[in-house]
């Protein structure tokens, strides 16, 4: 378990950062600082959505980090992304995460460590700026997989496995955006504590941007994923159409061949020269007849 402690004004203030994986430390370490039982429950969870409480005169707030290294097939919340906690007032800010992280890192460094900024909700501020970047890299990454899949539908390279992959695309679009959509709590709780800072506006704009891409993410993916059944749905009547011309033409032939298949004693036709050729003749003209009203509707 690390535990950071680092002067971020000369009034006092102070930020201290918890590191941990060990449950049972972190539990004890909570209750020392008189953290709230519920409110270490809820760090506890391991998939505990991004949320704001007021708690007294300190705010509690949860975000997620999305993981770079996560892939396109990864679906559930834990597998795409990791908790960042926050707890502050005026005196300190509490930032409590299992892992370490570079954000916490390069805001230690930037901004913590050269004391720039005027109070604890500026630092989260910063901090905060940089849990959204992280959903900047992957709509980037996500759009180039769009862009790799469109290419194959468009080519039709069509495979089994492409229609798997849609999904989860889609799955990961649609679940990445959720979290963006529920980190709008936390970002609107600084707007009494923090209104005027400019880090405040940057991250309602970065937001307000990923907002927009991740929306058309989820609508790009879902155009893709119609797009492909449309596809696959043509060519599934491509074939259906081949073999109901082949049924067309060969369903009269059989008609006849099956008459004259009856072996009955008393049939005529069997005893004439000509049946044979006769029947023959026949037969093509069906098949010519057939031909050409085809093209005269343009099915062929």
């Amino acid at each position: 378990m690390a535990v950071i402690r680092t002067p971020i004004h000369a009034n006092g203030t102070e930020w201290i950062d918890i590191s941990t994986t060990d449950a049972a430390e972190f539990m004890r370490v909570g209750q020392e600082l008189g953290l709230n039982p519920h409110h270490l429950a809820d760090c506890l969870d391991p998939e505990h959505l991004p949320k704001h409480e007021m708690v007294d005169d300190a705010h509690f707030i949860i975000s997620r980090i999305l993981l770079p290294e996560a892939e396109l097939g990864t679906r559930t919340i834990q597998q795409m992304s990791k908790k960042i906690i926050f707890y502050y007032n005026d005196k300190f800010l509490l930032t409590i995460h299992r892992q370490p992280q570079a954000v916490i890192e390069e805001c230690r460094k930037i901004w913590a460590v050269q004391q720039r900024c005027e109070s604890p909700a500026e630092l989260a501020l910063h901090i905060l700026h940089g849990v959204l970047l992280s959903y900047n890299q992957t709509i980037i990454k996500l759009f180039i997989e769009i862009e790799a899949i469109e290419d194959r539908i468009f080519l039709k390279h069509l495979s089994k496995d492409l229609i798997e992959e849609l999904y989860d695309l889609k799955r990961k679009a649609s679940n990445t955006h959720k979290l963006l959509l529920m980190t709008n709590e936390v970002i609107q709780s600084f707007k009494h504590s923090a209104p005027k800072l400019p880090i405040y506006q940057d991250v309602r704009d970065l937001y307000a941007k990923l907002n927009v891409l991740y929306n058309q993410a989820n609508e790009d993916s879902t155009n893709l994923m119609n797009i492909y059944l449309s596809l696959a749905s043509h060519k599934t009547n491509e074939v259906m159409r081949v073999l109901t011309i082949f049924s067309a033409f060969f369903l009269p032939l059989t008609f006849i061949v099956g008459i004259y298949g009856m072996n009955f004693e008393f049939m005529p036709e069997l005893h004439k020269r000509l049946a044979y050729p006769l029947v023959w003749a026949g037969m093509i003209s069906i098949v010519v007849l057939i031909y050409l009203w085809f093209r005269r509707k343009r099915w062929l």
